[in-house]
């Protein structure tokens, strides 16, 4: 997996990728407000004031950037201040941060640096801290949560997540984490959110010189076999340092599954623990797809941890898991064409400002990792919908593109698909 470089964000109309339909259907007239700690220009000073300033219940989107430096600050973002953006210049240039604990802050939820409530919350090349020293295991009081995530249909890239026990409180609603760098001790990614964790960094900063397990990277928090809930990660490497789980059953169907994921030596060889209740050894969903490394050795896992085959695992490899399976760039100045029958493609989009005189790029590599990328450019604003068949095996992922009027060449590595252009 590479590194874990800051997203290129030029100024924009739309955001990056639309990963939940029409409930982000771009507004061309995007508010823009900046941070900065001194006050430069027109700036707000503070996070929150900027936050305070957005529309309430807004169907545009306003876009926060966040000037770098540290802003010592709790930011709440309430259900009415739908569809921010808060834009970074680096994860570890732009942080926010507050040292509050269960204790001082009079339980764990209320505990976070920063709050989100609202619906369709987006964040690129930001860090969220909380800097209460350490717990010790077992400490009471001592949950430091960085970030709560609590709003529907909420995006991260290039985030980054700080803390040591409980710091990312994946509270609920369907979330996406993309190339994030996630840190903690203790149960550090909890909740019952649906959320999908790709090409993250998962750092363990647990305490190594005790010898026994001291910690877990998730507790996720499903209470009813009915619940549409539960964590899925792809593609990520989890390291750092101590001894600790890949997961705990806070709720009694927790449900988490790690696929093409790289796991060091810091998972113990028992791989999980059913929160010392073993009625929830009948009800959880803990799986692993396709793991490496020293800590992917399932051979002493216990025997309610799935090993699971290729249709098992397929909901769970990709944003369909969340919804996420439509991606819409419109241009409705330009007639649409359409093109099926392409396997299932992973986008990543890059907008120029000036749609008229340029293209829009647009790279796109399959998600399917039996079959080598392809990749598609120099494509105007385009609509796309993704239909995923959960058997790999039998048929061909199907892709509608409504394209403009450039037409698009799609190149497949794979023998079984010829070169196609696909005109306008």
């Amino acid at each position: 997996m590479g590194a874990f470089a800051e997203f290129c964000i030029v100024p924009f109309l739309m955001f990056l990728c639309f990963l939940f339909g029409d409930t982000a259907s771009p507004n061309i007239n995007t508010l823009q407000v900046c941070v900065d700690q001194k006050g430069m220009g027109s700036c707000f000073s503070t996070v929150q004031a900027a936050v305070n300033a957005v529309p309430d219940y807004s169907d545009q989107r306003t876009i926060i950037s966040i000037h770098s430096g540290t802003y010592h600050e709790k930011v709440m973002v309430g259900k009415s201040k739908a569809n921010i953006t808060f834009k970074g210049e680096g994860y570890g240039s732009t942080i926010i941060t507050w040292n509050d604990t269960a204790k001082s802050a009079n339980g764990t939820f209320q505990s976070a640096s920063v709050q989100v409530f609202a619906s369709n919350f987006i964040a690129h090349n930001i860090s969220f801290k909380n800097e209460a020293p350490i717990p010790r295991p077992g400490e009471e009081g001592a949950q430091a949560v960085a970030i709560r995530v609590s709003g529907d249909k909420a995006q991260f890239y290039g985030c980054g997540f700080f803390g040591a026990q409980d710091t990312l409180h994946d509270d609920e609603g369907r979330h996406y984490f993309k190339e994030c760098f996630i840190q903690g001790s203790i149960d550090f990614i909890f909740g019952n959110g649906r959320s999908f964790y790709e090409d993250c960094q998962i750092d363990s900063i647990a305490d190594s010189t005790q010898k026994f397990i001291n910690g877990a990277v998730t507790a996720q928090g499903r209470s009813l076999d009915t619940d549409n809930t539960g964590f899925a990660f792809v593609n990520c490497n989890i390291g750092g340092k101590g001894r600790i789980w890949l997961g705990r059953a806070w709720g009694p169907y927790s449900r988490v599954i790690f696929a093409f994921t790289t796991m060091s030596d810091v998972i113990v060889p028992e791989g999980w623990n059913d929160f010392n209740v073993p009625s929830r050894d009948q009800t959880v969903f803990y799986g692993e797809y396709q793991c490496t490394g020293p800590g992917a050795n399932m051979s002493t896992r216990p025997s309610y941890v799935r090993r699971l085959n290729d249709k098992e695992a397929s909901p769970f490899l990709n944003t369909s898991y969340i919804d996420g399976d439509q991606c819409a760039l419109r241009d409705r100045r330009f007639p649409p064409i359409q093109a099926k029958e392409l396997p299932y493609l992973e986008c990543t989009v890059s907008l120029l400002t000036d749609y008229e005189a340029a293209n829009h790029y647009l790279d796109c590599a399959l998600r399917d990792r039996r079959f080598p990328p392809i990749q598609a450019k120099e494509l105007p604003y385009l609509e796309c919908t993704v239909s995923l068949l959960t058997d790999y095996e039998a048929a061909n992922h199907y892709l509608d593109w409504e394209v403009g009027k450039h037409g698009i060449i799609i190149e497949f590595n794979d023998p079984d698909y010829n070169t196609r252009r696909i005109p306008a």
